[in-house]
């Protein structure tokens, strides 16, 4: 009975789809009988031989015809019909989602160029980002240099015993190596400070780190963390401000700002 009522609802569902197949098949049965009868009367003895061959070839082309239109119609068509609705549905997630780019360098893959050239509002969230921070400090210092400019940065809190063992752990590093490299951050970044340019504000925070993010005023890149305890190519995607992703990554700053303390 359930069997009965899942066909009958799907029945109810796609009415024009078989309305469609039904028509197909009937339009298609009834030109192949003419190509049938056609392919008959070829093969009786007629005077006309030409007659004959076009008869016969005639009644050919039909049948042929009607196999590949039930070919096309009941499945070629439908299939590149579902084809350019899922590639519709992608191209509007994407759309909505915001996303620029995806890749799994986050050192190369994001055009840190583009992003520096106008950014004045740059805001940071990493467990220390050393690799990061020496690939970008010739372009850190340059805004820094910019009056106009505001960089704030996000680091886990070194004297949090808790959030240095969860990091430690993750990263396969010593306890006190990761403290030494969160206060190293903190010092370059304030070190970037000179008077009357950039506004720099350096927070920690207690808590975990599950992803890196960098906002740059209208785009943001997301990067993500691995459990595999080593280094490893991650996912790291780029949106921009309207879509869902972007306002993802600006709650959270927003959320990890509360949670934070200023310490320069």
């Amino acid at each position: 009975m359930e069997t009965e009522a899942a066909i009958n609802r799907m029945s109810r569902e796609r009415p024009y789809r078989q309305l469609t197949t039904a028509k197909t098949v009937l339009i298609s049965f009834v030109v192949a009988v003419v190509g049938g009868v056609l392919l008959y009367a070829g093969g009786l003895d007629l005077e006309w031989e030409g007659g004959k061959a076009l008869l016969n070839n005639l009644g050919s082309a039909l049948i042929v015809s009607v196999g590949l239109a039930l070919v096309w119609d009941l499945w070629g068509r439908r299939a590149f019909s579902r084809e350019i609705l899922e590639t519709a549905r992608t191209a509007t997630e994407v759309e909505a989602a915001g996303l620029v780019r995806i890749g799994t360098n986050y050192v190369e893959d994001p055009d840190w160029e583009d992003l520096f050239r106008n950014v004045r509002k740059l805001d940071i969230f990493v467990a220390y980002g050393r690799t990061w921070r020496n690939a970008q400090m010739s372009r850190l210092r340059a805004l820094a240099g910019n009056a106009d400019a505001r960089i704030r940065v996000y680091l886990p809190d070194p004297d949090d015993s808790v959030t240095i063992a969860h990091l430690a752990d993750r990263f396969s590093m010593e306890a006190a190596d990761l403290v030494n490299a969160i206060k190293e951050s903190r010092r370059e970044f304030v070190g970037l400070a000179t008077a009357g340019k950039a506004k720099i504000q350096v927070y920690y925070r207690r808590g975990d780190v599950v992803f890196s993010c960098y906002r740059f005023d209208q785009t943001a890149i997301l990067t993500l963390y691995s459990h595999s305890r080593k280094r490893s190519q991650v996912p790291t995607v780029v949106c921009r401000a309207g879509g869902s992703l972007y306002r993802f990554i600006r709650d959270e700053l927003e959320a990890i700002e509360e949670q934070s303390k200023l310490v320069n």
